[in-house]
């Protein structure tokens, strides 16, 4: 589940992998507003930016959804295997929208929200299962299946591991 930054809006993913977005109104509260059909077996995550919502999937694509229409704006293809979290960056300037995607291939990649891969590091021996960012946009936080916890400074460079 993850709530709109306005928070007007609740989008969850249902038992067929589809994306459901509900009202958060007081004028609408609880009306399904769209189903985003992701045509994937399975969506892990998914994460809102400005007026568009990303999808993180069994079949390796991130896929970015127009929130106007519900339409299908770009398919990002980068990661071998499975996308299994996807957040956007906090918009800070000088930051253009962007978002970053973490895979079973333990790779992390960031893309401008036009679906431009900026940069990817391998982040993890095995596969990325959370990441996070702070509120300025400046670091990330990297989990994975290995044990680890990562924390990484935006361009990629390691600044702490974390075991346990």
């Amino acid at each position: 589940m993850q709530l709109s930054p306005d928070g007007k809006t609740l989008a969850g993913i249902d038992w067929q992998g589809d994306v459901q977005l509900w009202a958060r109104d007081h004028d609408h509260l609880g009306a399904q507003l769209m189903t985003l059909p992701t045509q994937a077996s399975y969506v892990f995550q998914i994460s809102f930016g400005e007026k568009i919502l990303a999808s993180a999937s069994e079949d390796g694509i991130v896929r970015l959804w127009n929130l106007t229409d519900g339409s299908l704006a770009k398919a990002l293809v980068g990661h071998e295997g499975a996308v299994e979290t996807v957040a956007f960056r906090p918009t800070v300037r000088p930051y253009k929208q962007q978002l970053l995607s973490g895979g079973i291939d333990g790779m992390l990649r960031l893309w401008a929200a036009d679906g431009e891969t900026l940069q990817h590091w391998r982040a993890h021996d095995q596969g990325v299962s959370a990441i996070a960012w702070n509120p300025k946009g400046t670091l990330i936080a990297s989990g994975s299946t290995d044990k680890t916890v990562k924390i990484w400074a935006d361009n990629g460079t390691l600044q702490h591991v974390l075991t346990g």
